[in-house]
C-alpha cells in the first residue's frame, strides 16, 4: 500500500505527465503522422516516430525520475530532493514536447519540420531546471526534514612528534550514473555537436560516483573518481576539524557546492568531515568513517599548534 508521503510524490509525477501532454493535445490536429523526432547536424529533421507514440516520451522521463527517488529518502519516506528529481524530468518532458509540437506544427510531412537550434536546447535545459526548482520548493513544505545533530565531536587522535601517519577514506554512490548517465541518453537525440554533451555527462557521472579523502601531515586532500584532485587544504591552514552529519540542502544540493561560508563535495547525506580554515571558511566532504579521519586531522592540528607555541 502506498503511504501518504509517497502518494504525494506520485501525484506530483502524474501532474508532470499531464502537463507534458498539454502541448501535444493542443497541437494534435496540426501535426503530421509520423512526426519528426530527431534532428541532425544542421538542425534538419532526420528521424521520425508515429504521432501516437510521442505521448510515451514524458511518461518514460517522469518514470525515470521516480526510479531515482529511491536514493532520496529518509526513514522510508521521500524527500524534497525526490520531488526535485521528478520535477526535473517532468520539466524536461514539458519543454521537449512543446518544442517537438512547435517544430512539427503545420508540416505536411515530418521532413518539412522546422529547424532545431541552440535556443531550443536552452529551452530544454531551462525547463528542466525550473521543474527541479519548483519540485524542491514544494517538497520542502511536504516533506520537512527530521531534526538531526550537526556534529559528532570525538576526541582527537594523539600524534607524537615526528610520527608519520595518514588516513584514507572513500565514499561511493550510484545517483550520478542514474541521473547524469541516463540524462546523457537524451543528448544523443539532440542534433550535431550537442551529442558531445552526452560524453560530458558520462565523464561527470564517473567523477562524482566516488570520492577519496586523504588525511596526512600535509593536511587534507580530496580526489574524485579517477584520481582527479579537487581540493587540498595544507595543515597550516586548518583551524579545526570535526565529523558532522551533513545535510545536502544546507550546501545547496549534490556535487561540488559553493556557498557564502565555504564549499563542499557532497555525494550523499550523512557522515562527513568538516574543516574550518584560518580565514573562517568551511570545507566539507562526505566520506565513510568520517569520525576517524576528522579525529586524526584534529590530532595533527594539535601537534602542529603545540610545536609552534
Amino acid at each position: 500500500m502506498v503511504t501518504k508521503g509517497w502518494g504525494r510524490l506520485l501525484a506530483w509525477a502524474g501532474l508532470m505527465v499531464l502537463a507534458s501532454w498539454l502541448p501535444l493535445l493542443l497541437g494534435w490536429g496540426n501535426l503530421p503522422d509520423p512526426v519528426a523526432s530527431h534532428w541532425g547536424l544542421g538542425g534538419e529533421a532526420d528521424g521520425s516516430m508515429p504521432r501516437l507514440m510521442v505521448g510515451v516520451l514524458p511518461v518514460l522521463l517522469v518514470g525515470l525520475g521516480l526510479l531515482t527517488t529511491s536514493l532520496f529518502r529518509v526513514e522510508g519516506k521521500p524527500t524534497a530532493e525526490a520531488m526535485a528529481m521528478v520535477g526535473l524530468m517532468g520539466g524536461l518532458g514539458i519543454t521537449l514536447m512543446a518544442i517537438l509540437v512547435s517544430l512539427n506544427s503545420g508540416a505536411v510531412t515530418w521532413q518539412d519540420a522546422g529547424t532545431f537550434n541552440w535556443l531550443h536546447l536552452l529551452g530544454v535545459l531551462g525547463g528542466a531546471a525550473l521543474g527541479a526548482f519548483v519540485g524542491y520548493a514544494i517538497g520542502i513544505r511536504w516533506y520537512p526534514r527530521p531534526a538531526t545533530p550537526d556534529h559528532h565531536v570525538g576526541p582527537a587522535i594523539a600524534v607524537a612528534p615526528g610520527e608519520s601517519v595518514f588516513w584514507i577514506g572513500q565514499c561511493s554512490v550510484r545517483w550520478p550514473w542514474l541521473v547524469l548517465g541516463s540524462s546523457s541518453l537524451l543528448f544523443l537525440l539532440m542534433p550535431g555537436w550537442w551529442k558531445l554533451q552526452a560524453v560530458l555527462f558520462v565523464v561527470l557521472a564517473f567523477l562524482f560516483a566516488r570520492v577519496y579523502v586523504k588525511v596526512s601531515g600535509d593536511g587534507l586532500e580530496v580526489r574524485l573518481g579517477g584520481g582527479v584532485r579537487v581540493r587540498r587544504i595544507p595543515l597550516d591552514r586548518v583551524k579545526s576539524a570535526q565529523a558532522i552529519d551533513l545535510e545536502p540542502s544546507g550546501w545547496g544540493g549534490w556535487g561540488y557546492r559553493v556557498v557564502p561560508s565555504g564549499s563542499a563535495v557532497v555525494l550523499r547525506r550523512g557522515d562527513a568531515i568538516q574543516v574550518n580554515t584560518l580565514n573562517d571558511r568551511r570545507f566539507a566532504v562526505t566520506v565513510d568513517d568520517a569520525a576517524t579521519g576528522a579525529a586524526l586531522l584534529a590530532g595533527l592540528v594539535e601537534r602542529r599548534q603545540s610545536q609552534t607555541s
